[in-house]
């Protein structure tokens, strides 16, 4: 007749030894798995933007333009222009309008898609949730690098050429060029390397002096820049990487 065994439960310093196990394997394993959904995110921002911009193209060629600045009107509860005049027309799915990174709006997304928001187009004045301020309070679309060179961005209007007696700028005069090739989307033959917007909404995963943007070109090339050199403008009071191919 068999006896009983001898088996036995874990004693207290073993079980602190196995979570002790488990918790640095969680610790070494989370930032891993985090990077890899923030990269997943990146990626899947850079193909919005990408999409996008062929949009606006196939846009300034039906209306001889690009789309105005964005603005969000009130009495409509929509925004208008920018990134949101794609819609419905050149894009049916909104979600090509939000960044997965954009914490403004996270727990109000069907709210922004109601009005046509981009996280491409600004930065909404509250996200407060209980009561959102969905004015612009900073405009993204064509804008960075612009106002350092004395550029009013909402200057729509007024656009300088040369039959007005403006002068050229230096960066681009030095170059050869004329205003033809002013890479601003005010610009109707603004070329290729003309800066569409910017995305903000990954800065939080970097640390403080490391942040990046993610930028378009008209051309479809998007790339992570460090915002300490989007804010460095070099002599000509707008930062290199604006007028700068790739």
């Amino acid at each position: 007749m068999l006896k009983a065994g001898n088996s036995r439960g874990f004693t207290l310093i073993e079980m602190l030894v196995v979570i002790a196990i488990i918790a640095t394997l969680a610790a070494i394993l989370f930032p891993t798995f985090s990077s890899a959904r923030e990269k997943a995110r990146q990626a899947q921002c850079r193909t919005n933007l990408m999409q996008l911009v062929q949009q606006l193209k196939v846009y300034r060629t039906d209306y001889g333009m690009y789309p105005p600045p964005p603005y969000y009107e009130v009495a409509d509860q929509r925004y208008y222009f920018g990134f949101s005049a794609l819609y419905p027309d050149y894009i049916q799915d909104k979600n090509l309008l939000i960044c997965p990174d954009d914490k403004d709006v996270k727990v109000l997304k069907k709210e922004a898609m109601d009005r046509v928001y981009s996280s491409y187009n600004g930065v909404i004045a509250d996200p407060n949730p209980s009561a959102p301020d969905w004015t612009l309070s900073s405009r993204l679309y064509n804008f960075f690098g612009y106002v350092s060179a004395g550029y009013d961005e909402y200057d729509w209007d007024t656009f300088i050429d040369p039959s007005n007696g403006d002068s050229l700028p230096i960066w681009l005069a030095d170059q050869g060029l004329s205003w033809y090739h002013y890479p601003r989307l005010v610009n109707t033959h603004a070329p290729d390397n003309t800066v569409v917007t910017h995305c903000v909404h990954h800065r939080f995963f970097y640390d403080e002096d490391r942040e990046q943007d993610m930028i378009v070109r008209l051309n479809g090339q998007s790339a992570a820049v460090e915002t300490s050199l989007l804010e460095a403008p070099d002599g000509s009071g707008v930062a290199p990487w604006v007028h700068q191919s790739f």
